[in-house]
C-alpha cells in the first residue's frame, strides 16, 4: 500500500503558509509516497497549470495518485443534477490529463432518501462510460447523507457494477463509531482508495477513537494494494497532526 496524504489535511495552511504547488515537496519532506490533491485547491485549471502541478510531483519524487472532487448525485431537481453529471465528466477528464488513477468522488446529502440513493446510482451509470475511456477509477467515499450507511454505499457499488472502475473509497473515520469496523468488513473487498482519518491521538501514537491497526489489517486480507491517504482534520499543528498519522499508518503496514 502506498503511503498518501491529501491537501485537506492542510486545509487552514493551503493557501497561506504553504503554496499548492510546494506541497508535493512537504510531502516527500515527511516521507509521503503520494498525493491526493482536491480540485478546489487546484489556481487554476488550465492544461499549462496542470503541467505545472505534473512537474511539482515529479521534482518532489511523488506519485499523483488521486484527484478528489465533491459531487452531489441526490439533488432532486433534474437540471441541477445534470449538471452534477456533466461536471464529473469535465473532472474526469482533469484527473486523466493530470495521470491520476483515482478520483474520490462523493454520494451527495441533499437527499437521503430511496429516490435519492437511485439518483446516485443512476448519475454514475452516466459517468463511468467517461471513466473507462480515461482509465480513471471513481472512488465514492463515504462522506455523510447516504453514505454513512455501509449497506447504502454497497448498494450503490452493486447498483453501478463496473467493478474495475467505481468502487469504495474508505474513510477510517466517516462513520458511527461502532460502525467502523463492520463498514470495513463489508467495504474493504470493494476500496479502490482511502481515507486514513485523524483527529487526536493517544501517548503511545494510537489515534484515540479510530481503530486504524484493525482496519489495516482488514484492508491487507482483502487485498487490498492502492492508496491510505491521511485526512487529518484534527485541532492541533496540521504538519504535527499528518506526521503523527504517518507513523502510525506506516506502523500499522508493517
Amino acid at each position: 500500500m502506498l503511503v498518501c496524504n491529501s491537501t485537506w489535511s492542510f486545509h487552514r495552511n493551503i493557501p497561506g503558509n504553504l503554496a499548492f504547488l510546494d506541497f508535493p515537496a512537504k510531502c516527500a519532506e515527511m516521507g509521503i509516497e503520494a498525493v491526493e490533491l482536491l480540485d478546489f485547491h487546484f489556481e487554476e485549471k488550465t492544461p499549462a497549470y496542470m503541467n505545472k502541478v505534473k512537474k511539482a510531483c515529479n521534482k518532489a519524487g511523488v506519485k499523483l495518485h488521486c484527484l478528489a472532487i465533491g459531487n452531489d448525485f441526490t439533488m432532486e431537481n433534474l437540471a441541477d443534477w445534470k449538471k452534477q453529471v456533466s461536471d464529473v465528466k469535465t473532472l474526469i477528464k482533469m484527473a486523466n490529463d493530470l495521470e491520476a488513477p483515482v478520483m474520490r468522488v462523493f454520494c451527495g446529502t441533499r437527499s437521503i432518501t430511496d429516490a435519492g440513493l437511485e439518483r446516485v446510482i443512476a448519475g454514475y451509470q452516466e459517468v463511468m462510460a467517461t471513466a473507462q475511456a480515461n482509465n480513471v477509477v471513481l472512488a465514492m467515499e463515504n462522506h455523510w447523507g447516504l453514505s454513512v450507511n455501509p449497506d447504502n454505499v454497497l448498494k450503490i457499488i452493486k447498483g453501478v457494477y463496473c467493478p474495475n472502475h467505481f468502487g469504495s473509497c474508505l474513510d477510517f473515520g466517516n462513520w458511527q463509531k461502532d460502525d467502523q469496523i463492520d463498514a470495513a468488513r463489508k467495504l474493504a473487498p470493494f476500496a479502490k482508495h482511502t481515507h486514513a482519518k485523524s483527529y487526536v491521538f493517544e501517548k503511545n501514537g494510537n489515534e484515540k477513537n479510530i481503530d486504524f491497526k484493525t482496519i489495516i489489517s482488514i484492508l491487507k486480507k482483502a487485498g487490498y494494494q492502492g492508496a491510505v491517504s491521511v485526512e487529518f482534520e484534527g485541532e492541533c499543528d496540521e504538519f504535527e497532526g499528518v506526521a503523527k498519522t504517518v507513523k502510525l499508518v506506516k506502523k500499522c503496514l508493517k
